[in-house]
Order: C-alpha cells, then sequence, then structure tokens
C-alpha cells in the first residue's frame, strides 16, 4: 500500500452542547473489512479526548468500505474552540492507518439544560 496523507474534513461549526450532524466517509480502493475505527476530538495533541468514539463499542459503523460517524454531542465551552481528531483505521492485518483528519469550532450557547 502507498503512502496516503490523510484526507481533510472540517466538521461544520456547531453550538456547544448541540448535536453534530451524522457523516459518511466512503473508502474506495481501500478494503476496510474486519477494520475497527477510532476517532478522538482534542484541544491539542496533549490534551484528553472530549470525545471518543469507536467501532469496538458500536459507535462508529462499518459496512462494506463505508464508516459512519453518528451525530454526537458537541463539549460544552465558554468561548468559541477548535478541537482537532484524526480517524485511525486498524486493518485487519493490524496495520494502522489515519485516513482523515480535521477539525470542529464549538460556540458558546445561550441556553444551558
Amino acid at each position: 500500500m502507498s503512502d496516503i496523507l490523510p484526507g481533510r474534513y472540517n466538521f461544520p461549526t456547531v453550538l456547544s452542547g448541540d448535536n453534530t450532524g451524522v457523516v459518511s466517509v466512503s473508502f474506495d480502493g481501500v478494503d476496510i473489512s474486519g477494520s475497527t475505527v477510532k476517532i478522538q476530538f482534542k484541544s491539542s495533541s496533549n490534551s484528553s479526548a472530549v470525545v471518543d468514539l469507536s467501532s469496538t463499542n458500536g459507535d462508529i459503523s462499518i459496512s462494506g468500505n463505508d464508516i459512519t460517524i453518528p451525530s454526537f454531542v458537541a463539549p460544552q465551552v465558554n468561548s468559541a474552540t477548535s478541537f482537532s481528531y484524526d480517524l485511525q483505521i486498524t486493518l485487519s492485518n493490524g496495520s494502522v492507518r489515519t485516513y482523515l483528519s480535521g477539525s470542529m469550532k464549538v460556540v458558546p450557547d445561550i441556553t444551558r439544560g
């Protein structure tokens, strides 16, 4: 497999505490059958994940060569904050690849639950 830089997708800006939209990604030419997928959102690479989703626990679904990242609740923030993420796939042969990365900007809301 040749070296591939991750694709880039920036989630639309979302209000703190609101649900994001569902994101579907198709991996043409990459056999992801038997793979596991993980995605984490962090304010920096050293910080704790504010969102942590995985196919292992059923958060992310894999169907054929398609991955679906479900809607999730954006973290609570007091000022506009940008979170970075990457999507890692552990292929059935054990190799780990990052195929997608980007960011999500979360802005404060007024009404809190």
